[in-house]
């Protein structure tokens, strides 16, 4: 504990003099693999598959608050989608305007969120981000979390909806229709997994703020056995077609990346208090009890 409390000193040492630097190459970061990944997933406009092009919106966004990052990167989404079907790329404009209704009302300082959690999702460790989020963002980490989980099957949907168009199942508008409310509403993989996300997010909150002792271990402990059993339950009785493998490595990791993220929140606490002249142990004690 005491290695990663120094670790976080060095780390906001280099933060509070280089911060400056440090988020601007971060949104230019995260903007850049989104852009990459995008372009390899639906890349179907030839001008936005441009590598130039996607280190052009990164240098953008990277000057630009987060909620024009998620902005920027859903109306290439939509332009992506377009060149497939304009029944499609309406049908995801209307989601992606009812979802930012609600995140600008909700969540609007976390946009970075939607685009990390469906970057998660496209790698297969979805399951990295609810428990952390939970633990240090609270209840509001539930809007982009769920939101992003749905962006990830929009773009995961299209391949499937692009070879339904060449093969001629879905001919007409009605069909192109039906074909992409039902590839969501009977996606028995993206409600088991929103569900998952979503649900996580709001016990792990409720549990760390509640009055217990050692109430963030308990959170954490929570989160993950809600993960664990309702991944089993949805691979058993949905027949959802998850990895159980591949998703117990994102949970263990995901317990692993709350805890460090509850030492890194210790410090914060002993500094507010102003209690360095204390012992480490007494230290400790105060803050846990603290967070409850």
């Amino acid at each position: 504990m005491a290695v990663l409390l120094e670790l976080k000193e060095k780390i906001k040492r280099i933060y509070g003099r280089y911060n400056m630097y440090i988020v601007p190459a971060a949104k230019f970061l995260i903007t850049l693999v989104a852009m990459l990944m995008l372009d390899s997933s639906i890349g179907y406009v030839s001008v936005l598959k441009s590598p130039l092009i996607a280190i052009l919106i990164a240098i953008i966004c990277a000057f630009m608050p987060a909620g024009f990052m998620v902005v920027c990167l859903s109306m290439v989404l939509v332009v992506h989608l377009y060149s497939i079907s304009a029944e499609f790329a309406l049908v995801t404009l209307c989601l992606i305007l009812i979802m930012y209704l609600l995140y600008f009302r909700l969540a609007s300082k976390t946009g970075y969120l939607i685009v990390i959690t469906a970057m998660l999702c496209c790698i297969k460790l979805p399951y990295l981000a609810p428990i952390a989020l939970g633990l240090t963002i609270g209840l509001p980490a539930a809007v982009p979390v769920g939101f992003g989980t749905i962006i990830y099957y929009i773009v995961k949907t299209a391949s499937d909806y692009e070879a339904a168009i060449t093969g001629q199942s879905a001919s007409n508008t009605v069909q192109k229709f039906t074909f992409i409310v039902d590839g969501f509403l009977n996606n028995k993989d993206m409600i088991l997994l929103l569900f998952v996300m979503v649900i996580t997010v709001i016990v792990v909150s409720i549990i760390r703020r509640m009055a217990i002792d050692n109430a963030w271990n308990v959170a954490i402990v929570a989160g993950a056995l809600l993960e664990f059993v309702f991944v089993i339950i949805g691979k058993l009785a949905l027949s959802a077609s998850l990895n159980i493998i591949v998703a117990i490595i994102g949970i263990l990791l995901s317990v692993v990346i709350a805890y460090i993220c509850e030492v890194v929140f210790l410090i914060l606490i002993i500094r507010g208090l102003n209690l360095s002249s204390m012992k480490m142990t007494n230290i400790i004690i105060m803050s846990r009890q603290y967070l409850r």
